[in-house]
C-alpha cells in the first residue's frame, strides 16, 4: 500500500459521517469488489476521471445494502467490479509504448 492510499475502514467501525465528505458531489463512484467465499465485499469510493482513491471500506455481504444505500444517498454510482487503478508503483521501467500522457516521450 501506498503512503497516500486511505486505511481500509471496517463498516462496523463506522460512525455515521458520510464517505464523500468534502468531495465534489459530480462524478462519485464506488466500486465493489465481493468475495462470495469470505462472505465480505471491498469498496472503493473514488471520482470519475480521476484514479485517486477517496476511501476503502470492508464489510459483511449482509451489510451490503446498508453500505449502498449509504453512497447512493451521497450521490454516488455504484459498479460492480475492480476499480481502474493506475497500478503502475514505479518498480519496473516502462517502455516508449506507454500509453501514460507525458511519460516514454523525450523533449526536442
Amino acid at each position: 500500500m501506498r503512503a497516500d492510499e486511505p486505511k481500509v475502514l471496517d463498516l462496523s467501525e463506522w460512525d455515521g459521517t458520510p464517505f464523500y465528505q468534502g468531495a465534489p458531489l459530480e462524478g462519485r463512484r464506488v466500486y465493489i469488489v465481493k468475495s462470495e467465499e469470505a462472505g465480505t465485499f471491498l469498496a472503493f469510493g473514488m471520482l470519475e476521471g480521476s484514479r485517486e482513491v477517496l476511501f476503502k471500506v470492508r464489510g459483511r455481504l449482509e451489510d451490503e445494502e446498508r453500505f449502498l444505500a449509504q453512497v447512493r444517498s451521497e450521490g454516488a454510482a455504484v459498479t460492480f467490479g475492480a476499480p481502474p487503478l493506475d497500478t503502475n508503483t514505479g518498480a519496473d521501467k516502462g517502455g516508449s509504448s506507454t500509453t501514460k500522457p507525458g511519460r516514454g516521450e523525450q523533449p526536442r
